[in-house]
């Protein structure tokens, strides 16, 4: 699962490649509107980098962990973590992608506030589970 959420995640920017202007916002304000604009290659590189750092985490840190008497349960929930985090930041590149689109980018601040307030409300739950599991 997290494999295909990555994989997502990479083949996103490729997709959008093409749709982008030459110039792009990267960094958007609180009411929405365009704070830095840079090359569409270094915005399609800075959404696909987060997949690949999970990517890597996964394999390097759960893997070894699961290995562990007792690891198996922190190696799905630092899965599970992952999963969630790569499929939040592929919505909010999404969004930054969609933003600009628009003759005047502007990015969905409301949107961006109902994304941060699920994964909020996940993270909160999964340190729930991983304090139960790890007693």
């Amino acid at each position: 699962m997290l494999a295909l959420v990555l994989a997502l995640a990479l083949l996103q920017p490729l997709l959008h490649a093409r749709l982008l202007p030459p110039l792009v916002v990267a960094w958007f304000g609180l009411d929405g509107r365009a704070l830095l604009w840079v090359t569409r290659g270094w915005l399609l590189a800075a959404t696909a980098l987060p997949a690949l750092l999970i990517g890597a985490l996964a394999i390097g840190v759960l893997r070894p962990l699961g290995a562990r008497p007792g690891g198996a349960v922190l190696e799905r929930l630092g899965l599970w973590l992952g999963i969630i985090t790569a499929a939040s930041l592929a919505a909010l590149a999404q969004l930054v992608f969609n933003a600009n689109a628009l003759p005047v980018p502007e990015l969905a601040m409301g949107d961006v506030a109902w994304l941060g307030a699920s994964y909020a409300l996940f993270l909160v739950a999964w340190l729930g589970v991983l304090r139960y599991a790890r007693r």
